[in-house]
């Protein structure tokens, strides 16, 4: 499992704004956020640079943790949603979620898969059918990412939810009867050709109907 680091980002504090004043910051080359969560008795409205956030997005997902600096006060946090316009490659909106040290948080984390499993090199095929995992706990027991790894793993071995190995605090959500992935065995097609019957049956059959 992979732990997280802290990523600092600069911000500014911003009220509660209209559609205008939201499209000026966007205009602008800023995001505009909401901070929300339990220890929190009033959201904190702000904004931060849009590469800023873009390139945490891309490098660490969601669950990354980040400090938010913002006028004297830091918040530590994670990115909970996200508005990204597709056509026009613009983050319009953030909603980062306090992290609280009293309370659980429900996050996906993703499934790394590391190595090369002996049934592929024996000229097996694995089929990956989970990317991710739910799970609940505590933000400072929570893994930035769950690693499973291959290299032993031959023809014919599945894993299920329940196969993982995640420390007694950590929740899993999914289902544990969901396959996470299936190492196939190489099947050969055999094509079977069936013949036409031979001159002589079919003259055969002609005189059974003269």
């Amino acid at each position: 499992m992979k732990n997280k680091e802290v990523t600092v980002l600069d911000a500014k504090k911003r009220e509660i704004s209209k559609k205008s004043q939201l499209r000026k910051f966007r205009m602008q080359g800023y995001t505009p956020f909401v901070i929300y969560g339990p220890d929190i008795k009033d959201n904190v409205y702000g904004v931060a640079k849009e590469n800023d956030l873009v390139k945490i997005l891309k490098e660490f997902g969601e669950n990354h943790k980040i400090k938010v600096k913002m006028e004297n006060k830091e918040y530590d946090v994670l990115i909970k949603d996200f508005e990204y316009n597709t056509l026009k490659s613009r983050l319009y909106h953030v909603d980062f979620y306090k992290i609280s040290t009293k309370h659980s948080v429900k996050v996906s984390v993703p499934i790394i898969y590391e190595g090369v499993s002996a049934g592929e090199k024996a000229g097996g095929i694995v089929e990956k059918f989970m990317h991710h995992i739910e799970i609940e706990g505590l933000i400072s027991d929570i893994p930035e990412s769950i690693t499973i790894n291959m290299d032993n793993f031959n023809i014919g071995k599945k894993m299920h939810v329940y196969d993982l190995k995640l420390p007694e605090n950590i929740k899993i959500l999914s289902p544990k009867d969901e396959v996470i992935f299936v190492i196939k065995g190489h099947v050969e097609e055999t094509i079977t050709t069936t013949e036409g019957p031979s001159a002589e049956e079919v003259a055969k059959a002609a005189e059974i109907f003269d």
